[in-house]
């Protein structure tokens, strides 16, 4: 009999898609985050400190997201890039055999 996987009790967070206004425009315009649970001040930012997390951390899915949606490129500078830099690449690590 197969063995049934089991699902994580951690609560994930917010994922590319909730964060994706706020890496783009610096604000999030409907709400997204905040129903996920991230903290927003009046006007709809998160605190500077954990965008700069999520960035390290999503940085890099958004940027390939950001290019499908814009293949032929766009004509601004997502805020992210222009807060946080260009998203560290993850270094792969070779299996050993």
């Amino acid at each position: 009999m197969p063995v049934r996987t089991r699902r994580s009790k951690r609560r994930h967070g917010a994922g590319v898609g909730a964060w994706f206004d706020v890496f783009e425009g610096e604000f999030d315009f409907f709400g997204e985050l905040e129903a996920a649970g991230v903290d927003l001040n009046r006007h709809g930012k998160p605190d500077l400190e954990v965008a700069r997390t999520a960035w390290s951390e999503l940085g890099v899915a958004f940027m390939e997201e950001f290019h499908a949606r814009y293949p032929d490129g766009a004509h601004f500078i997502p805020w992210a890039v222009e807060q946080f830099g260009v998203p560290p690449q993850r270094k792969r690590r070779l299996r050993r055999r």
